[in-house]
């Protein structure tokens, strides 16, 4: 039987005691529960709402959705917040990356359209799904034994929903975060990836890669520390320096050690290199001497141990070092020789005339035997050598100090990274200064210490004791070249008057270049936070008996016979008995009984109209 539908409010104790329902059993039911819900959804009746009736022999079972304003509530901001889910994620990636875009910029590595390609990328990569964001799920619905019963899952449910979007809004914020650092992160990947595909694979032939150095490079020149030397002048004698006057001034700073204002001629002479330490004529460590312009020193390396070329060892190296200019008056430069031929030569002088340079010419030729006179082939062009420590500095009041190499047929190789390159001049330095980050520089040159004299950074060209660059950065000052037995010419320029100028060139096969790690692993896309929280409806079933109607009873032939018609007799009085109190009291209480029934059907007919009316 179809019904309208009706609500059926949870009534008080009072009702509930005139139907003799006891009020403490829905208390000892609601109470687990309620007790964990606000004060305001404790106090707030469920309704009951008929939806359905069915006649189940002389019953009538009547099915009630039971509701809870709490609930009710919770589902509607519930809704609100899956309503707009998938744009608040999408608010949270946009914010996420306005975060990081001042990390990003400050990239140097991707140009700005690479940059807008690895952003768009990373966008993709964030792309939602309808999965993503919040969800309300209706499930199946659950009958139970009374309303208030309902009432307490009902409330049960409502605490839920409202911690899932207090725990969804966090979960947005911290996806925000994630973002922002998934922005930064996927950006250093793609200037890792690019740099790493240049180490790795190269992007034309004048950029050094890990591939040339692992299978073009025949070349092992290293280190040789037990080098010994020769040493010849065009001149016919060479000009030593007093080894005592020489650890005199030891201690100065570097450039005044190649001041030659410092040393009178006395200070030098033939004679002195014998007190440099000696084998057999040859010399086992490094010399000092003076040279003209126009001088050339004949250099000869032998007792040679670790180098090689493509796998021939090399026994023997002869260097031609010839001074082409010097900033002094008389033309005159001091110069250290290594020992050792892979750190090569320091020369410098006193700036007396800012229009010269020190200029040096050098040549190195490589032998299989030390009584060799043809020096190996390197037209295989694969002998990669270095250029290394290549300072431009300005700073006013000393100069715009730059330090350059002329290849003359040798092969530049470009590092990526480094500030040196060839120039319009075709001479290979920095164009702009390298040495200050103060000055545009990428990295320092020099070390820098912070206030307490700590050490913050050693510098791009640190070096240690044996020459050999100290740094990770000295690529950043640095170039390379395939050798090919070619001349190079070498220069200093720029110092003020009154500052020396002075010049270390070392070559060998070490490569200074950029630290790459073996693997960078590509940053994996936060994901969005996904939730989905289900509710369902409560239903009660009660059962009201059919009322049954009184039976007629037959006459002889099936139909109801009349009473017979009674005698008009009069009524005579009872007599009258004494008054006991017993009567009365029987009749006031049915007439209370009669009233509190009466009023209990007038007040649930109203309930029951005013809900009509609200319907």
């Amino acid at each position: 039987m179809k019904v309208t539908k009706k609500n059926i409010t949870l009534f008080s104790a009072l009702v509930l005691g005139v139907f003799s329902i006891s009020p403490q059993v829905l208390a000892d039911e609601t109470i687990d529960t309620v007790s964990e819900v606000s004060d305001a959804d404790r106090t707030t009746q469920a309704i009951a709402t008929p939806v359905s009736t069915e006649t189940k022999g002389t019953h009538i079972l009547t099915r009630s959705e039971v509701t809870s304003p709490a609930l009710e509530t919770a589902k509607k901001d519930a809704l609100k917040e899956e309503a707009g889910s998938q744009a608040n994620l999408a608010k949270a990636q946009e914010e996420g990356l306005k975060e990081a875009n001042t990390a990003i910029q400050q990239n140097t590595t991707l140009t700005p359209a690479e940059l807008e390609t690895a952003q768009q990328e990373a966008r993709k990569n964030l792309s939602l799904t309808e999965k993503e964001g919040y969800h309300l799920k209706e499930s199946r619905a659950r009958t139970v034994s009374s309303v208030a019963v309902a009432h307490q899952d009902n409330l049960s449910q409502a605490s839920a929903i409202r911690q899932s979007l207090v725990d969804y809004q966090a979960a947005l914020t911290q996806y925000q975060k994630d973002v922002t650092q998934y922005f930064k992160d996927y950006i250093a990947y793609k200037a890792w990836e690019k740099a790493y595909q240049t180490y790795t694979n190269g992007t034309g032939d004048r950029v050094l890669t890990k591939k040339m150095l692992e299978s073009a490079q025949g070349l092992i020149y290293q280190n040789e520390p037990n080098a010994r030397m020769t040493v010849t002048s065009s001149q016919g004698s060479v000009s030593y320096l007093s080894k005592t006057i020489r650890e005199a001034h030891a201690g100065d700073e570097i450039l005044q050690q190649f001041n030659t204002d410092a040393y009178t001629n006395d200070d030098f002479a033939a004679g002195n290199g014998a007190g440099y330490s000696q084998t057999g004529g040859t010399f086992t460590e490094d010399v000092w001497l003076k040279m003209q312009e126009g001088e050339t020193l004949t250099v000869t390396y032998t007792n040679l141990q670790t180098s090689s070329y493509n796998r021939t060892p090399i026994k023997k190296i002869v260097a031609s070092y010839t001074l082409v200019q010097a900033p002094t008056t008389n033309g005159t430069a001091l110069v250290e020789l290594f020992h050792d031929p892979t750190k090569t030569f320091f020369v410098g002088s006193q700036t007396q005339d800012a229009s010269k340079t020190i200029h040096v010419k050098m040549k190195l030729d490589f032998y299989d035997a030390e009584s060799a006179t043809s020096p190996i082939d390197l037209s295989g062009n694969n002998s990669i050598m270095s250029i290394s420590s290549l300072n431009h500095w300005t700073v006013e009041g000393l100069g715009n100090h730059i330090e350059k190499v002329a290849l003359n047929g040798n092969e530049f190789i470009k590092i990526d990274g480094s500030s040196v390159d060839v120039q319009a001049d075709g001479y290979v330095y920095s164009k702009n200064d390298n040495q200050y980050r103060s000055h545009g520089a990428l990295f320092n040159g020099d070390a820098t210490y912070d206030a307490n004299g700590n050490l913050i950074d050693e510098g791009w060209d640190a070096i240690n004791p044996d020459g050999t660059p100290r740094s990770a950065k000295a690529y950043y000052g640095a170039g390379a070249m395939i050798y090919k037995g070619y001349e190079l010419d070498l220069v200093a320029q720029g110092n003020d008057i009154g500052l020396p100028t002075a010049f270390w060139f070392a070559t060998n096969s070490t490569i200074a270049t950029p630290e790459i790690p073996d693997g960078k692993d590509k940053p994996t896309a936060p994901q969005a936070p996904s939730v989905q929280v289900a509710w369902h409806k409560n239903y009660v079933e009660t059962e009201e008996a059919i009322p049954q109607p009184t039976p007629e009873v037959p006459g002889k032939n099936g139909k109801r016979q009349p009473s017979p018609e009674q005698p008009n007799v009069p009524k005579e009085s009872p007599a009258q008995l004494p008054e006991t109190g017993q009567a009365s009291e029987t009749a006031s209480l049915a007439l209370g009984l009669s009233l509190a029934i009466a009023s209990l059907s007038l007040l649930a007919g109203g309930k029951l109209t005013k809900k009509d009316d609200s319907l």
